[in-house]
């Protein structure tokens, strides 16, 4: 089967970020929200049964179909072993592997890592996380990834149409159609052969200018 290459951001959940970042950079752990939904049994459900499992569950919390249910249904049941991760963060953008198809809830994480970027362990209550001022911490579901590459500026390593797409509002994305983007700006970044970026598009933008006239 081949792998996909997909797009995941760590910055939603209210209160997440600070475990989110550490759990994934520190542990290995990349992160999605919902803590109100996360149970063995909810992931078991979802991977037999689909995103009707999600969709009953959150009309009969009041919810409705939100759009980003797809944000999760893709990270329990879509993301597969071997899949390449790419995940923003500030001027950088960084690349993982899934190891495993296992997905971890707050009930088989382990809680002796979730700890936040200061140092301050979360603590565990009736299946939901809360920091050190009794808040809430808006992550519920997790999957174990290895690093394949971190820190690489996007201005510098990303063409274009791989720094368009990082600026999309989702949570998570199949972004497998600019795959050669992505591998383009590992090597490029390994090499430490910069693209400059502001060159490339007024080069392309040129190239439209003169198809149009």
């Amino acid at each position: 089967m081949e792998k996909n290459y997909r797009l995941h951001r760590i910055t939603g959940g209210d209160n997440a970020l600070p475990f989110a970042y550490q759990l994934l950079f520190k542990h290995n752990y990349l992160s999605i929200g919902w803590s109100d939904l996360s149970s063995t049994k909810f992931i078991s459900r979802v991977k037999n049964e689909g995103i009707s499992v999600i969709n009953k569950k959150m009309e009969n919390l009041g919810w409705g179909l939100p759009r980003n249910r797809w944000s999760l249904y893709r990270f329990i049941k879509e993301i597969k072993t071997g899949d390449s991760i790419l995940v923003p963060y500030g001027k950088n953008f960084n690349v993982f592997e899934i190891v495993d198809d296992i997905i971890y809830s707050n009930e088989t994480i382990d809680t002796s890592i979730y700890i936040d970027w200061n140092n301050n362990r979360a603590t565990l209550k009736e299946g939901c996380f809360y920091n050190k001022e009794n808040n809430l911490i808006d992550m519920g579901f997790y999957r174990k990834v290895k690093i394949i590459e971190k820190e690489i500026p996007k201005d510098v390593y990303a063409n274009q149409d791989l720094y368009s797409r990082m600026k999309i509002r989702l949570t998570n994305a199949n972004i497998s159609d600019i795959k050669d983007a992505i591998i383009q700006a590992i090597v490029r970044f390994r090499e430490n052969k910069p693209i400059n970026l502001k060159e490339q598009i007024i080069e392309e933008t040129a190239k439209k200018n003169i198809k149009i006239n």
